[in-house]
């Protein structure tokens, strides 16, 4: 089947006064034949036959495809030994050139007088009337180019096939899957479709971190445990990396574990290490953590406070105690010769019946207690023990935590 070819041709003045005098009269003009030439130019209306004409040819086929256009076939070939080129088409109803197509440029169609030609043609009369032109074809032309154009005008050409206007599919079509960067109104597989739908999944969720009750990361994941990477085998994540505002150098990293490195500088990069630690929002200038950028490690640490603690004041007060109780008794003493003018209860002592020494007594004062003073108003100190272990923590369960990554 030949391709049609759109053209808007220069409607004639002769083909104008056809038209008039055809809607006068109740009829619609039609056209019967295509005249091709070798003339290059630019129709003005005021022709009246073609330049240079090498051929006429009936129409075999056509017919009106909307309003304001008609499809036109015709074939033939040149005569012989005369083949040529052809830069004009004329239109023809009946005897009268009704339009022309032209142009200066080089022209594109080859008649052969040696094979058959088939042309088809598409034109376009938007400045006429609507239903005013259609198309007369030669039941004496070839019969190819007649079922061509039969088939062409013909609504539903192939009934066994889906209509080009709003088709219905049946069974399992089927249809080429476009590139994932596509984006036209080409029709859209469920391949497409799915792969686009996981891309756009895998954009959004590249670098969200998630705990999870396992021991080994879900597929796509990776466990946040510090490990350095290689970019090329984690490009996504390396993209994440660099855009995340959390990306240091490998030197930095070890004050900053919560980050990304740039670990070697060219292959690799450094994953954050977050096993064993409890995650913090970042202060972001609230003024809560101060001093805090993201990604910075800190240790444990209790606010601070103070433990009271006293003795209770009991002012000026005495202790009770109790000697030892040995009851009624006396105490010994001696007395010598140097000591003749001692004397116990007004009785000189007699040197002669003491020649040396005897005892004498004090008075006794019976069972008795001695008091003993306090020390006044006073405290006592009191000593508070360390408690704990080696971290302020609250109660808790442990989860590994992992990072989406591809």
């Amino acid at each position: 089947m030949p391709t049609s070819i759109p053209l808007t041709p220069t409607v004639t003045a002769d083909g104008l006064t056809a038209l008039f005098n055809a809607q006068n009269t109740g009829v619609e003009l039609a056209i019967t034949h295509i005249a091709l030439g070798t003339g290059q130019y630019v129709p003005d209306g005021t022709e009246h036959a073609l330049q240079n004409e090498k051929l006429r040819l009936p129409i075999a086929g056509g017919g009106r495809i909307s309003p304001t256009q008609i499809q036109v076939y015709a074939s033939g070939r040149a005569n012989a030994g005369q083949p040529f080129w052809s830069g004009e088409i004329g239109f023809y109803a009946g005897s009268i050139l009704f339009a022309v197509y032209g142009r200066t440029a080089a022209p594109s169609l080859y008649v052969s007088d040696e094979i058959s030609t088939t042309i088809s043609y598409s034109l376009g009369f938007k400045a006429l009337p609507p239903d005013s032109i259609t198309v007369t074809v030669d039941p004496n032309a070839a019969s190819v180019p007649l079922l061509i154009g039969q088939h062409v005008i013909d609504p539903n050409a192939h009934p066994q096939y889906a209509p080009l206007d709003s088709p219905t599919f049946i069974n399992t079509p089927r249809a080429p899957t476009q590139p994932a960067s596509d984006n036209s109104t080409l029709l859209a597989t469920t391949a497409f479709a799915q792969g686009a739908i996981a891309a756009a999944i895998l954009a959004d969720t590249i670098g969200r971190v998630f705990f999870s009750p396992r021991t080994t990361a879900p597929a796509g994941s990776i466990k946040l445990n510090g490990v350095l990477l290689l970019r090329a085998n984690y490009p996504a994540l390396w993209q994440f990396a660099q855009a995340s505002g959390n990306l240091v150098s490998e030197a930095a990293w070890p004050a900053s574990p919560g980050s990304f490195s740039t670990g070697d500088g060219a292959t690799t990069f450094r994953v954050p290490e977050v096993r064993g630690e409890f995650i913090r929002a970042l202060d972001d200038a609230r003024g809560v953590d101060s001093g805090r950028i993201i990604g910075s490690w800190q240790g444990s640490q209790n606010l601070s406070h103070a433990h009271g603690a006293y003795a209770d004041v009991q002012g000026y007060h005495s202790h009770g105690a109790t000697t030892s109780y040995n009851g009624d008794h006396n105490h010994s003493t001696s007395f010598y010769r140097s000591s003749l003018n001692n004397h116990y209860g007004g009785e000189p002592l007699d040197p002669a019946l003491n020649p040396t020494s005897d005892p004498i007594y004090t008075s006794t004062n019976g069972g008795h207690v001695h008091s003993i003073i306090g020390d006044g108003s006073h405290n006592h100190n009191i000593t508070v023990y360390a408690d704990g272990s080696g971290e302020a923590r609250s109660r808790n369960v442990a989860w590994p935590m992992f990072m989406r990554a591809y």
